[in-house]
């Protein structure tokens, strides 16, 4: 489990695996807004496929979702998207692929076009 931020929210993200080279390459997961951490059932089966090419799983739970639903903007769960890149980024992540479902989706693209 990564800790993004700590103030109130606070933005986790959960990676797969045992996350021992953090300078692997990167998916980040963004679900939608009934999705929690662990809460899509492909990602184990993912993770294990994208282990096997040298890549990493990692699922972000934005302010959004689960119950946060309603709470907060698309531009709020992009930016805190862009703070998790970040983050990954300072850990030695040398490539991250954004990958989305539903409302999840919607934020990483608003994400990429800001």
């Amino acid at each position: 489990m990564h800790t993004i931020r700590t103030d109130y929210p606070p933005l986790h993200a959960f990676e797969f695996g045992p996350g021992d080279d953090p300078r692997r390459p990167l998916v980040l997961f963004v679900g939608g807004l009934g999705d929690t951490l662990l809460s899509t059932p492909y990602l184990p089966k993912l993770a294990s496929a994208l282990d096997k090419h040298g890549w990493r799983l990692a699922q972000v739970r934005p302010t959004s979702a689960g119950m946060g639903w309603g709470g907060c903007t698309v531009e709020q769960d992009a930016r805190e998207i862009a703070l998790c890149t970040e983050y990954f980024k300072q850990q030695g992540a040398d490539k991250i692929v954004l990958m989305g479902c539903s409302t999840g989706a919607c934020a990483y693209s608003r994400c990429c076009c800001c």
